[in-house]
């Protein structure tokens, strides 16, 4: 089998252990932060493709998103709003908080899922429109400043992300 994705630690992986990989981490992700009571019940495909379970939401929001909305909250000097974005929030948990937009896509790829990467995400929103279309601009200059920051060095949004985990006590 052909390699399908390059780990940071320089491990090649081909689609089948990509698979076991990315299923692994999400619940490594799950069991860290407690997010499912019944891990025996949860099938990591299906987390990619139902947006409710019961009446818990299951967010797609990855690392890549999370980076760029911690980074938009700091901006705004609302750190009380920090908390929303922590991997379980009330009746949001985020199966896919350590996960990269690359290994999300990638995952829906092999597995032939629908998933689409969707910038403008409710934890940011505002009533009025104006300010909305500025947001998103924000989200969207953050995300590309990220993105070339993190070609030039590597796992600068782990590093954001885990920053939030460790001020709550979650790391």
């Amino acid at each position: 089998m052909k390699k399908v994705i390059t780990l940071q630690n320089g491990s090649n992986l081909n689609e089948k252990q990509f698979i076991k990989y990315f299923e692994s981490k999400v619940f490594y992700t799950l069991r860290k932060f407690q997010l499912f009571n019944d891990l025996k019940s949860v099938c990591v495909k299906d987390l990619v493709v139902v947006n409710k379970i019961g009446k818990v939401i299951i967010s797609k929001e990855c690392l890549d998103d999370l980076s760029v909305s911690i980074l938009e909250v700091m901006m705004s000097e609302k750190p009380d709003e920090l908390k929303k974005l922590l991997p379980k929030y009330k009746g949001i948990i985020r199966p896919f908080y350590l996960m990269s937009r690359e290994e999300m896509t990638l995952y829906s790829k092999i597995r032939k899922l629908k998933y689409v990467y969707n910038l403008n995400k409710s934890q940011v929103s505002s009533t009025s429109r104006k300010k909305n279309n500025s947001n998103i601009l924000i989200q969207t200059e953050l995300s590309s400043f990220l993105d070339s920051l993190e070609k030039q060095q590597k796992n600068v949004k782990n590093s954001i992300v885990s920053s939030l985990l460790k001020i709550e006590n979650l790391a």
